[in-house]
């Protein structure tokens, strides 16, 4: 499995505590947003990697085919395809949109994310826990619904809420530690940031300093359910008998 999709699997449900008596110090993964950042052409991912959990590059970034694996180091790195049948080797995961072709997926270990938009009406954002796809990324086209207004907010926990796949969302630079517990209450598993080429690095990781002081327990995902019409359980009143003539 792709290290960022187990990743995003085990931030989500954290992990409990081991039971019994270890002599051993044991890790346990709290459940937390993942920042995944998103370099600008012509910056050099090293500078992001330390402060992410995974790093997606464009394909015309430096080393996005080659040489990834030394500038990113233990992060997981990605790929943001215009097409899924482009061949890139190496990567951990792939994004790419729905107009991509549909191919059959060679390298199981390679994670496939879905980008969507957040304005898919709920059939077919069902039909999206059944495609052969690890994860979906919301990104609207040109900033037109921006994920931290109210009207952004409701889109996302409606997707949220209706697929079982691991979420994350396209946010810009400037989003802060608090709103990004707001984006995991509402149902997201992690954010995908769009850096800049001024202190890109140096914001990257003052938001994850930041976001060691929040609490992001444990949430409930809110699942789709079939509306049942209600029955009550009362008596049911009896009719008023005519009136004798």
């Amino acid at each position: 499995m792709s290290r960022l999709i187990d990743k995003l699997h085990r931030s989500n449900r954290g992990a409990p505590e081991p039971l019994g008596f270890h002599t051993r110090h044991t890790t346990v993964h709290k459940p937390q947003i993942l920042l995944v950042a998103s370099p600008p052409a012509g910056s050099e991912p090293a500078e992001y990697a330390a402060s992410a959990d995974a790093m997606l590059l464009h394909p015309t970034q430096p080393g996005a085919t080659r040489g990834a694996e030394n500038a990113c180091g233990d992060t997981p790195w990605g790929i943001w395809l215009e097409d899924a049948t482009d061949k890139n080797t190496g990567a951990d995961f792939l994004v790419f949109p729905v107009s991509s072709m549909v191919v059959k997926q060679e390298d199981k270990k390679t994670g496939r994310i879905l980008q969507i938009e957040p304005s898919l009406n709920d059939g077919l954002l069902r039909t999206l826990n059944e495609l052969p796809i690890d994860a979906v990324l919301v990104a609207a086209k040109d900033e037109e619904v921006h994920p931290l207004t109210y009207q952004g907010l409701m889109l996302l926990q409606r997707v949220a809420s209706l697929l079982v796949k691991p979420v994350l969302v396209s946010v810009p630079q400037k989003i802060t530690a608090g709103e990004l517990q707001t984006l995991w209450n509402a149902g997201i598993d992690g954010v995908v940031v769009a850096m800049d080429r001024e202190a890109g690095a140096d914001v990257l990781r003052k938001l994850r300093q930041d976001m060691t002081a929040l609490d992001f327990s444990a949430r409930k995902r809110g699942k789709s359910e079939a509306l049942v019409p209600h029955l009550s359980t009362g008596a049911i009143p009896e009719e008023d008998e005519e009136e004798e003539e």
